[in-house]
């Protein structure tokens, strides 16, 4: 059981390292934009990019918790295999 308890453990620790690699990205692109040619130019492509890094946030997201849910189910199958 401990076995299973710590393997579940394992994939919660990855789905969450991953989660927060997306977040340093969006971070990341977000101080990238306001600098350089590539700065926006006007409050219209400012929006337009800020909505993109709000859309890949929340697909991160929605990704960490489908994965979380996953993760519960296969804990508990590792539970009954283990009993």
């Amino acid at each position: 059981m401990q076995l299973a308890w710590m393997e579940s453990l394992a994939e919660a620790m990855q789905f969450e390292a991953q989660y927060l690699k997306a977040m340093a990205e969006s971070g990341q692109r977000m101080a990238e934009c306001f600098k350089g040619e590539d700065a926006p130019s006007t409050p219209a492509e400012m929006h337009e990019r800020y909505q993109k890094l709000v859309k890949d946030v929340t697909d991160a997201h929605m990704q960490r918790m489908e994965k979380a849910t996953q993760l519960s189910h296969e804990f508990r199958e590792r539970i009954w295999e283990e009993l």
